[in-house]
């Protein structure tokens, strides 16, 4: 069950649902410091196995593209996570910029995985 999801998505802004360019992302499983694989033991064959465990991933927000003039001025990503009410966000890419490259990952557990 080792898995890396690859995400092209809309982008919109905070001005309205409409798409403003679309955002890059990938998430994928680790290993607690977010460089390795996943431990063995979370490579089942059934999610039930899961439960009770610990599991790492990284998430990535790679990149941006076709961002519109109106929206491209000191552009930022922000995300959460249903089980976590903290609001991530990477750094601020300063001045405008339609095509801009965040490299952005943090690791993130889930500490018991039900």
């Amino acid at each position: 069950m080792n898995q890396v999801i690859d995400l092209d998505r809309d982008l919109v802004g905070a001005f309205g649902p409409r798409p403003v360019g679309s955002l890059k992302i990938r998430i994928r499983q680790c290993d607690e410091t977010g460089e390795g694989n996943p431990p063995a033991d979370m490579n089942v064959q059934n999610p039930n196995q899961l439960l009770g465990k610990r599991m790492w991933f990284r998430v990535e927000v790679i990149s941006a593209k076709n961002v519109p003039p109106e929206f491209n001025k000191d552009l930022f990503v922000t995300y959460n996570f249903k089980f976590d009410p903290i609001i991530y966000a990477t750094d601020e890419i300063k001045g405008f910029e339609c095509n801009p490259f965040f490299s952005y990952s943090k690791t993130h557990c889930i500490d018991n995985f039900d």
